[in-house]
C-alpha cells in the first residue's frame, strides 16, 4: 500500500495528511502554530515540526510527500515582501528536515494541486471563499472526518482556520496518490 503525505506549510499552521490511493485518510492534522508558540521564533517551530514528522514517520511508511509550493510573487493588496520570504525560509527549513530522514518529496502548485486531486484547478468564479467551498467538497469526500467547529460566539458552527491547512494537506496528499498512481515512480 503507497501512503502519501501532504504538507500545506505556512508560518501560522502546518496541514498534515497521509492518505492511500484508495483516498482512505490516516492522519489528517494541522499544527496551529501561533496558538503553541508565543513568540515567532521559525526555528522553533521547526523544532515542533520535526516531532510532528518522527511521529508520523513511526507510524506510517510514507512513500513520498507532496508540499505546496509557497508564494512566489505578490498578490495585489494581499502579500508582502517579508511575508512572503518569511514563509520561503520556513519552507525551506522543513524541508531539510524532510531531507534530513532522507524523505522524497516534491513541491507543487495549488492551481495543480486541486486539478489533480479534485479535477479543478480553481474555484468557481461565482464562489467567494476558497476555503468553504473545498471544505464543502472534503466533507461530501469523507463524511467519516469531522472537522473541527467553533462551538460558542458569534463564529458558532463556522469550521476552526486551522482545518482549512489539514484540508490543504489532503488535497496535496490526493494529488500526489494520483501522480504517483499515474505513473508508478516519481
Amino acid at each position: 500500500m503507497i501512503k502519501v503525505l501532504g504538507l500545506d506549510i505556512s508560518t501560522a499552521n502546518i496541514g498534515i495528511c497521509v492518505a492511500d490511493e484508495d483516498d482512505t485518510i490516516y492522519e489528517f492534522i494541522s499544527i496551529p502554530f501561533n496558538k503553541i508558540i508565543k513568540d515567532k521564533d521559525l526555528f522553533k517551530k521547526v523544532a515542533l515540526f520535526e516531532v510532528a514528522i518522527d511521529k508520523i514517520i513511526a507510524k506510517h511508511d510514507i512513500s513520498h510527500t507532496f508540499i505546496e509550493k509557497p508564494l512566489e510573487f505578490f498578490k495585489q493588496d494581499e502579500s508582502m515582501a517579508h511575508t512572503i520570504i518569511l514563509l520561503n525560509c520556513f519552507n525551506i527549513l522543513c524541508q531539510y528536515i524532510l531531507h534530513k530522514k532522507n524523505m522524497k518529496y516534491t513541491l507543487v502548485a495549488s492551481s495543480t494541486a486541486l486539478k489533480l486531486a479534485i479535477g479543478r484547478g480553481t474555484k468557481p468564479s461565482w464562489i467567494k471563499d476558497k476555503k468553504p467551498w473545498l471544505a464543502e467538497i472534503f466533507e461530501g469526500m469523507h463524511p467519516e472526518i469531522e472537522l473541527k467547529r467553533f462551538s460558542k460566539g458569534k463564529d458558532t458552527g463556522k469550521i476552526h482556520s486551522e482545518m482549512y491547512d489539514a484540508i490543504d494537506g489532503w488535497v496535496l496528499a490526493n494529488a500526489g496518490n494520483k501522480v504517483i498512481s499515474k505513473t508508478h515512480t516519481i
